[in-house]
């Protein structure tokens, strides 16, 4: 509750109570920075080690404190590029996971084990996925174990342990940057000039369909997410989301605002039931008093398999990606052979 509380802060107009509250927590701010300069020179001063890898790396991740798409993208990415012909590795954080060894993670993983994030990488591409809490433990596993072109991470990005070959930045169209304060006092987890001008690719994530036509037309890199369809968690069924009524929205991810947004627009009536990003659900938080269908994410439904029920349907998240994230994929591809 009270790192909500915080979100809402962060993302409020500086000109109201929240301002108040941000000045007064700017002082930790001051302090965070002062811990990124410090890790930073002691990196740069090589008493601390980078680890570089023979397989080349590919970041994906964000300035800010989670809600820009980064697990949808890297499955996207990681679909497209076996099209490319590329064999790629994927490694998961195992965030709220009791993972602290490198693991390989399949459909039917423990969330416990593995982190909920890592068990929709897997289920949803051909990837090897492996989850730990040190992801340059996971990293040379991956590169130990299996022969791969190319390993991305899911998340990551702050993480300078890491060499990286290539950057991907991800920044929510909707939420941008906030109050574009430092944590705590803002989202932000580094200064965005310095990564921004090193990214390998910009990608604005989570558009409104206006803003992406307008990006597209332009040529800039951008995606937006379509949720239409649900699968049945039992019969596999598969409807349209504006062929219901009413529903029930159970979810625990950092933003439900797309997918609320994508259902008022099909006027389907909705109960929203909010938890906290990476919730673990016990079961309950899915049955009712009622008969409506209840609706969860891919990523919340890998924790509630082992209750799934007639009436839980699973939201299909659907990227649309543009020509430009393509057109840049393939000539990183090129350059990925190159290595």
């Amino acid at each position: 509750m009270i790192l909500k509380f915080i979100e809402n802060i962060w993302y409020k107009s500086f000109w109201s109570l929240a301002g108040v509250i941000v000045i007064l927590m700017s002082p930790l701010s001051i302090l965070y920075l002062f811990a990124i300069k410090l890790h930073d020179l002691l990196y740069k001063m090589k008493i601390l080690r980078v680890l570089i890898l023979k397989t080349p790396v590919l970041i994906v991740g964000n300035l800010t404190v989670g809600g820009t798409g980064k697990t949808p993208f890297c499955i996207w990415l990681s679909n497209y590029l076996e099209i490319l012909q590329i064999k790629v590795g994927i490694v998961a954080s195992g965030y709220k996971s009791n993972g602290s060894s490198p693991k390989v993670v399949d459909k039917s993983s423990s969330p416990l084990d593995v982190g909920d994030e890592a068990i929709e990488l897997a289920s949803m591409t051909n990837a090897i996925v492996v989850s730990s809490d040190n992801r340059a433990k996971s990293s040379l596993f991956l590169e130990n174990n299996f022969d791969l072109d190319l390993i991305i991470h899911d998340d990551g990005l702050q993480n300078k342990k890491i060499s990286r070959d290539i950057e991907i930045l991800l920044i929510n169209d909707n939420l941008k940057y906030g109050n574009g304060f430092l944590l705590p006092a803002g989202p932000l987890r580094e200064l965005p000039d310095k990564r921004i001008q090193n990214s390998d690719l910009i990608v604005h994530s989570k558009c409104k369909e206006h803003q992406y036509n307008i990006y597209n037309s332009k040529n800039i890199p951008a995606f937006m997410v379509e949720n239409k369809l649900v699968t049945n968690s039992i019969s596999k069924e598969s409807r349209q989301i504006d062929s219901f009524e009413r529903i029930h929205l159970v979810c625990g991810i950092s933003s439900t605002k797309i997918i609320e947004e994508n259902i008022r627009t099909l006027n389907v009536e909705y109960i929203l039931h909010k938890y906290s990003d990476h919730y673990s659900f016990k079961g309950n938080e899915i049955l009712f008093d009622d008969n409506l269908p209840v609706f969860v994410t891919m990523k919340d439904y890998v924790k509630l398999e082992p209750y799934k029920t007639n009436n839980l349907w699973i939201i299909k998240n659907n990227l649309i990606v543009n020509q430009s994230i393509e057109n840049t994929i393939k000539k990183i591809t090129t350059d990925i052979k190159k290595l």
